[in-house]
């Protein structure tokens, strides 16, 4: 039985290993981040009981960061399937538009989480130093960062089930393993 090659020019049906796996890695820490910070770190007084999972926290953020900066580097390299068609030039447009501020709210949810952290003196939990308690805490702007960035999910996986099973057009498989 022969091999089949496959030419460079033939369109692809799949994203990279590389930013699936980036993608997965990215959403793992999103939904890590959102249980954390929301359910968990809330809810507690700030004082050293915060201490443990703050740093946590802001490790997680930190490598959700580095992982989605390495993403836009690896997508800008890589290359990509096609965009599939929601069936209307509006809503391909506002597709278009959601990917983009999903990597822009990933960065300001870190980044605020990152000046939060300076601002209220927990940055050295990074590198092992001490914090005094009672810690202050301001996070307005990184809650509502959160807020618009858990919006724009929600979105991005209702589009994502409409694709799948409205539309049919199999889009899971585009960021999933396997051959093209």
């Amino acid at each position: 039985m022969p091999t089949q090659v496959f030419s460079r020019s033939e369109v692809q049906t799949r994203y990279s290993p590389l930013i699936v796996t980036l993608h997965w890695l990215v959403a793992l820490l999103v939904l890590l981040e959102a249980f954390i910070g929301v359910g968990f770190l809330h809810f507690l007084p700030n004082t050293a009981i915060k201490i443990t999972p703050l740093s946590v926290h802001m490790f997680l953020g930190l490598a959700m960061l580095v992982l989605t900066v390495v993403r836009i580097f690896a997508r800008a390299l890589t290359p990509a399937p096609p965009m599939t068609s929601a069936g209307h030039p509006l809503l391909d447009l506002l597709g278009g538009i959601t990917h983009f501020l999903l990597y822009v709210f990933t960065v300001l949810a870190a980044l605020t989480g990152v000046l939060l952290a300076i601002n209220s003196h927990v940055l050295g939990l990074m590198v092992g130093g001490q914090v005094s308690s009672p810690m202050y805490f301001a996070p307005f702007q990184h809650a509502a960062v959160f807020v618009l960035f858990g919006l724009l999910v929600g979105l991005h996986v209702i589009a994502s089930f409409y694709h799948q099973f409205v539309r049919r057009d199999r889009i899971f498989s585009r960021i999933w393993y396997g051959r093209d």
